[in-house]
């Protein structure tokens, strides 16, 4: 809450004086938007571990609608019943506290809806992409589900702090600091000073939080930081890719200034599992 007012409060007083910026003003809009997103993560959190698991259920359920809506996938419905019922299996097994069928559900998945698939369509002719989408999605899924599945409710909020904000922190960071481009090919508006920048950041939000809402030292808490600024860029990266490849801006415009919700969690589907191995490894809870 405190880095996004501060963030808001900056982007304010910009706006007051550079009152033509465009990139000011879309920079209004996704902090408009944010606060409305820390609303009801905070609603659905407030009623504890249930809340939790249904407020990112429902966020799965919404990406995988929304990648299968701008993909060419051959067999649409199929998919969707597969990916709900094993998305359901994980989070009855969060809700259940079974860890073996948590780690055994994406497993499970891809075993079964791969050649399920290709035997109903009777043809293999499109299986370079059936199976990009399908491990995609599964990805997107399992890899997020890490989130709720950090059952320490406090571990949880740290995370839904921090991690999304990284992105933020990096944009703000390489749209006033520096021109030069990491990967010009995927994403033009990735440069070095933002990257360096949203490290930097990322590294003091995390070393401010961590350590309060957490109870782990300054050291562990800073590399915390690292491993969320890395690993996000990484999933900023690949889901700027696939968009490229199916020549489209954004997943959909759910979000105001934000595009959709699978545009919005890019980042942090990758670094949920990072963040839930690397605090259950520091606190003990293996």
């Amino acid at each position: 809450m405190t880095a996004l007012t501060l963030v808001t409060l900056l982007v304010f007083a910009l706006n007051k004086i550079f009152r033509q910026n465009n990139t000011l003003k879309n920079v209004s809009k996704i902090t408009r938007s944010w606060w409305i997103i820390i609303f009801v993560v905070f609603g659905f959190l407030s009623f504890g571990r249930i809340g939790a698991l249904c407020f990112f259920l429902l966020i799965t359920l919404a990406i995988f609608i929304e990648y299968l809506k701008v993909s060419s996938f051959p067999s649409k419905k199929t998919l969707t019943f597969f990916l709900f019922s094993f998305t359901l299996l994980q989070y009855f097994a969060l809700y259940t506290e079974n860890k073996s069928l948590f780690y055994a559900a994406f497993t499970l998945a891809a075993v079964c809806t791969l050649p399920v698939i290709v035997i109903l369509k009777s043809t293999i002719e499109n299986l370079p992409v059936v199976a990009g989408v399908i491990f995609g999605l599964l990805f997107a899924g399992y890899y997020l589900s890490f989130i709720p599945g950090l059952l320490y409710l406090l571990l949880l909020i740290t995370g839904v702090l921090i991690l999304p904000l990284e992105t933020q922190l990096e944009f703000l960071a390489g749209k006033f600091a520096g021109k030069r481009k990491i990967v010009p090919n995927i994403s033009p508006n990735k440069t070095e000073a933002g990257f360096i920048g949203g490290v930097i950041l990322t590294m003091s939000l995390s070393g401010i939080v961590a350590p309060r809402l957490l109870d782990i030292g300054p050291v562990p808490a800073l590399f915390l930081g690292i491993l969320i600024s890395i690993f996000g860029i990484f999933g900023d990266l690949l889901f700027s890719s696939i968009k490229r490849n199916l020549a489209i801006k954004d997943f959909s415009k759910a979000i105001p200034g934000h595009g959709g919700f699978l545009d919005r969690l890019d980042s942090l589907i990758f670094t949920a599992p990072v963040y839930f191995y690397y605090i259950t490894y520091i606190k003990g809870y293996f």
